[in-house]
């Protein structure tokens, strides 16, 4: 009895009705094609195995606890150029045109910030290296150990002395001139918008400095039109361009179709011309200045008659006297 006893229960030890995490259920899942019963502690691990199979970018460490992920330590990194990649990026500058400094510093600016700290001292250098002519010049005999005492002596050279308001006044009364054309004409308005730009946006603000940016250019939109020549001006008004660009493009645009007219009637007028003397069509026959000309053959004195017999004198036998 004790033996049958003691089977009964070695054999019911391997049952699971014994087992304290048995699921009386039975249930199935993909992950289980056994098709057996699963316990709580196997629904769980399956659970949280499954979980992380769909979290991405997230490492566990030995400790399994879980850290940032990669993506995100990624964004809070700065951006770092190479030093060959900033060394491309710097552009010549010769001073020989005070406003491309400007273009230059901006360039500078930007890769003395992206690259190493320990890298800037070469990529200073480097940018020395950029320097021809007139700037050269001015670098060449100077001991420079920071962009920043390089950029305040070029600035103290190239950078405008004029004040603003002197710009301000100058851009206003900028006017077009007799035998200019339009290119060239918008070409002085853009010179003066950019310095007068450029000195009053120093050491403001981006907000500042778009906002004072914003507001000389649509003032410079009006001098720009109101000192076109008559013939284009009153067009470009009636069109009424939103930006100074696009007042520039459309008053090109009517320059050369305003020539082409001046053209096409000057071909008009002169075809209606025609001189019977020398058969050109820039003049008439009365205004040639070959109409009254005479060619000198010799019409105005007496011609010489070839039939007429010369005298011979009968006496001695001589021409030109007769023997009376």
């Amino acid at each position: 009895m004790s033996t049958h006893t003691s089977d009964s229960e070695g054999s019911n030890s391997d049952s699971p009705e014994l087992d304290p995490d048995f699921v009386p259920h039975r249930t199935v899942i993909p992950d289980n094609p056994s098709n057996k019963p699963l316990t709580r502690l196997q629904n769980k691990t399956n659970l949280n195995l499954n979980l992380l199979d769909k979290i991405s970018l997230i490492d566990l460490n030995d400790k399994n606890t879980i850290l940032k992920p990669t993506n995100v330590m990624a964004n809070n990194q700065q951006t770092v150029l190479s030093l060959e990649t900033a060394i491309r990026l710097v552009p010549q500058f010769n001073g020989e045109n005070p406003q491309d400094v400007y273009p230059f510093f901006s360039a500078c600016d930007f890769v003395i910030k992206t690259v190493d700290e320990e890298c800037r001292p070469i990529l200073l250098q480097a940018i020395l290296t950029k320097l021809a002519g007139k700037a050269f010049a001015i670098t060449q005999h100077r001991e420079i150990k920071s962009w920043n005492s390089l950029r305040e002596l070029l600035t103290v050279t190239y950078c405008a002395k004029r004040t603003p308001g002197y710009l301000q006044l100058e851009l206003s009364t900028t006017r077009f001139k007799s035998g200019e054309t339009i290119q060239e004409y918008s070409s002085r308005v853009e010179k003066l918008l950019h310095e007068l730009c450029n000195v009053s946006t120093s050491k403001r603000t981006i907000a500042e400095a778009k906002a004072v940016h914003d507001y000389i250019k649509e003032t410079t939109l009006t001098t720009y039109i109101e000192g076109l020549p008559d013939s284009i001006r009153n067009i470009i008004k009636s069109r009424n361009p939103s930006t100074l660009e696009d007042a520039m493009k459309e008053s090109l645009e009517e320059e050369k179709i305003f020539l082409s007219n001046k053209e096409t009637r000057r071909l008009l007028q002169n075809k209606s011309k025609y001189c019977k003397n020398c058969q050109k069509n820039n003049h008439n026959t009365n205004e040639c200045r070959y109409a009254n000309r005479s060619i000198d053959t010799g019409q105005n004195s007496k011609p010489k008659n070839s039939n007429t017999k010369q005298e011979t004198c009968a006496y001695c036998k001589k021409a030109g006297h007769s023997i009376d």
